[in-house]
């Protein structure tokens, strides 16, 4: 389990994004939903 992050700007996370890091740390997958399945 990754360690949960202080929070970021967006502008932040898509550097991050944009240079290949992980930014795994700063999403909260217990809201994430996945279109086309039932939940």
């Amino acid at each position: 389990m990754v360690k949960k992050k202080d929070p970021i700007t967006a502008e932040e996370l898509e550097r991050r994004f944009d240079a290949g890091e992980d930014i795994s740390a700063y999403l909260d997958w217990s809201k994430a939903k996945r279109p086309g399945l039932e939940q």
